[in-house]
């Protein structure tokens, strides 16, 4: 969930940007607050780190695949062109 959250939002952002390196910034910040969430989840409510782990894969999976083909797909022109 953590590299596909980093992936997505680094491809989004340097399609956006024209700057892979600005890319390079927020690709780890997306991958961290994933893992954040699968913290916070296991400390604060003491869900079992491998259900909250399964649960966020979904979940990260359900929304870059979504905003893939809503956001990515219908704008061939102006995002993710190479």
């Amino acid at each position: 969930g953590q590299l596909l959250a980093g992936a997505f939002t680094g491809a989004v952002v340097a399609t956006l940007t024209g700057n892979p390196y600005v890319a390079l910034l927020f690709a780890p910040i997306a991958g961290a607050l994933v893992g954040v969430l699968l913290a916070f989840f296991s400390i604060k409510y003491k869900v079992d780190q491998i259900v909250v782990g399964v649960v966020l894969n979904v979940l990260v999976i359900g929304i870059t695949g979504y905003l893939f083909s809503t956001v990515l797909k219908n704008n061939k022109g102006t995002l993710n062109t190479p």
